[in-house]
């Protein structure tokens, strides 16, 4: 019995977070270290399957993804950015959906480190230096002009 109950703990470490499904609304939840909770009968851990665009039921401990990371001379192209208004990263603890820029990519220069919502998606790639500063690669905004951001 004992065994049931800590699977059903949520437990994030810094730099790291969980995606999970309240299946009686049909929220997903996306939980950011550090954190820990007991999860429902009724809330599953999911993963978001980016080949497929769909979450897909997991187990709590396949759930728990650390977050992307560039670092400095590399940039993480991120897909589905949060709309301009809501928060554009998710903070400690559990946070419910926000209204997300779908088929928009954004390239955000490291050093950088962030959760992910719940429907973005993420790749990270090495970028140049110019004259003029960070320059971006071919395709999508850019974000941050080459300054470290502060997360």
């Amino acid at each position: 019995m004992a065994e049931n109950v800590r699977e059903r703990d949520l437990v994030l470490a810094p730099n790291e977070f969980a995606f999970i499904l309240d299946e009686t609304k049909g929220n997903v939840v996306a939980y950011v270290g550090p954190h820990k909770t007991s999860l429902a009968n009724t809330d599953r851990p999911v993963t978001f399957e980016e080949r497929t665009r769909r979450y897909r039921r997991c187990t709590l401990e396949e759930s728990i993804t650390a977050f992307p990371y560039a670092e400095e001379g590399w940039y993480i192209v991120l897909e589905n950015p949060a709309r301009e208004g809501d928060e554009e990263f998710a903070k400690s603890g559990p946070n419910t959906l926000v209204r997300l820029t779908l088929g928009r990519k954004v390239n955000i220069p490291g050093p950088a480190t962030f959760p992910l919502w719940p429907g973005q998606q993420r790749g990270g790639r090495p970028g140049k230096l110019g004259a003029s500063g960070y320059q971006a690669p071919e395709g999508g905004d850019h974000r941050g002009r080459g300054q470290a951001r502060s997360l």
